[in-house]
């Protein structure tokens, strides 16, 4: 499971357990990279799908805010590709 924050500007995780509980610790997945994450949301295919709300009055907008952003929802890779 995935969680977003605006004013933290993060996505969290923490494993689902059996039963549907939580396991362990949250853990940091992205940490300011994106400017504010509003909505994050996962497909079947294990990606999660986050959106931005950097401009909103709020926040450091730059020319490629808001935007959607597609990251892997395990360690399956992702690294070095474009933004």
């Amino acid at each position: 499971m995935a969680s977003t924050s605006l004013d933290k500007q993060q996505l969290t995780g923490i494993q689902m357990g059996s039963g549907g509980t939580f396991t362990g610790t949250p853990t940091v997945i992205l940490d300011n990279r994106y400017g504010r994450l509003l909505t994050v949301t996962a497909d079947t295919q294990g990606l999660l799908w986050l959106t931005t709300s950097n401009k909103d009055g709020s926040g450091t907008p730059v020319p490629s805010d808001d935007r959607v952003v597609v990251i892997p929802a395990s360690d399956a890779g992702g690294e070095g590709g474009p933004d």
